[in-house]
């Protein structure tokens, strides 16, 4: 299937301007994609992931350098940013927690912040408890980017102590966070929100999102560019 197929035309048009796009992209290794298809299949499979990267840079040559060949989840990501509509559209990713601190997804952070408000981040911290997607067990976050004009608001850090069971107690913490509008400690034991400085969140700093506690997420950034510390030498 081409890109001027009219079936890709036709799927493209009807999401082209979507007011909210909410997604879980793949955090498969590229090299496994596909795996249980015949080696040709999986060629098939990468060589079309290169044209829709190829397709990509060429509308949006910021885009170069956005992903590897490690991951496949950057290129869901642009795509989304490529659907949702320019002027108020929110996107909302079910990302891995690491993707928050690691170097190789500092890019990543870096241009969806430049596009978007990073409105909120949300993190359970619950032992055994930490995922949403099924059939795995890593840490993952709730992403919520909205566009947005003008000087970008701080970050909302929610830092849950466990994730609601069912559509009871997902309205007891959406009450919660609405009688929490700013930070503090949640009612009903659910945890604790805060706020992430918009300039750490530009410079790819989303940390705030991996610790349980605020004030250990500033002292962390505290020491983490104190002028005193001496960087130990590759």
């Amino acid at each position: 299937m081409s890109l001027d197929d009219p079936v890709v035309e036709d799927a493209a048009a009807d999401a082209m301007g979507a007011r909210v796009v909410i997604m879980n992209p793949p955090f498969t290794n590229r090299q496994r994609m596909g795996e249980k298809f015949p080696a040709q299949t999986q060629k098939l499979l990468r060589d079309r992931v290169d044209s829709l990267e190829q397709a990509l840079v060429g509308v949006d040559p910021h885009l170069d350098g956005f992903w590897d060949k490690n991951t496949l989840a950057p290129l869901f990501v642009a795509l989304a940013d490529r659907c949702v509509d320019t002027r108020n559209g929110v996107l909302t990713l079910i990302h891995p927690t690491i993707a928050l601190t690691n170097p190789s997804g500092e890019r990543e952070r870096c241009l969806l912040a430049k596009r978007y408000h990073v409105h909120t981040i949300v993190t359970c911290h619950q032992p055994g408890n930490i995922n949403l997607s099924q059939q795995t067990n890593i840490n993952e976050s709730i992403l919520v980017l909205k566009r947005h004009q003008g000087p970008r608001p701080p970050t909302r850090i929610i830092n849950l102590d466990r994730f609601p069971k069912d559509d009871t107690q997902a309205e007891d913490l959406f009450q919660s966070l609405q009688h929490q509008p700013g930070t503090g400690v949640l009612s009903e034991g659910w945890g604790e929100t805060s706020m992430w400085p918009t300039e750490r969140i530009e410079q790819g700093d989303w940390t705030a999102a991996i610790w349980r506690s605020p004030d250990l997420a500033e002292a962390a950034a505290y020491y983490a560019h104190h002028p005193q510390l001496i960087t130990i030498s590759e």
